[in-house]
């Protein structure tokens, strides 16, 4: 019984808190996939160990691949855009920035936390065929993509690798 209450408590907090992984880390370039690849452990990984456990508590059989089968889609639904990023890889975009904003607000949540502060932003970059590439950004990822543009800032032309899907910027670099 020790087992299968591990697992549902293993996968109940990454559901929960896996997004932490990536959304609170700034990304390094060399070590991209590691909190990505965290993030999947703990919800994939967890999802497909508490269907295990869900199902040996149901006795087996059918009912146990079933719950396998639940819990892991369930496990790979929360860790979806994590995973596509470490399928995909970085984007590295050349161009001239043509747009930055960033955008500050409040959440209101009634009976929670009355007012909480919010931040967003964008980037677009114009690469040589033309198109617009955008990053958008929340949280701690928008402060680090301004604190690089800014490092980088009167550039004509930049170079910017980030996760797209995750929305975490990786380098800024000035060409």
């Amino acid at each position: 019984m020790s087992f299968e209450l591990l697992a549902i408590v293993f996968f109940s907090s990454g559901s929960m808190l896996g997004f932490l992984l990536t959304a609170l880390v700034p990304h390094k370039q060399g070590v991209w996939w590691l909190w990505p690849s965290l993030r999947v452990a703990w919800q994939l990984g967890g999802g497909l160990w508490c269907g295990q456990a869900v199902g040996s508590l149901m006795g087996g059989g059918s009912a146990a691949m079933w719950s396998l089968l639940g819990f892991g889609v369930l496990g790979a639904g929360l860790c979806a855009t994590a995973l596509v990023d470490l399928v995909r890889g970085p984007v590295c975009w050349e161009g001239e920035v043509v747009a930055q904003q960033v955008q500050r607000g409040r959440l209101w949540v009634p009976m929670l936390v009355p007012h909480n502060p919010t931040i967003h932003g964008q980037v677009g970059i114009r690469t040589a065929d033309g198109h617009v590439q955008t990053l958008k950004t929340a949280g701690l990822q928008t402060y680090l993509l301004t604190k690089k543009l800014n490092a980088v800032a009167g550039a004509k032309r930049v170079r910017l690798r980030a996760l797209r899907v995750l929305g975490a910027p990786l380098s800024v670099e000035r060409l």
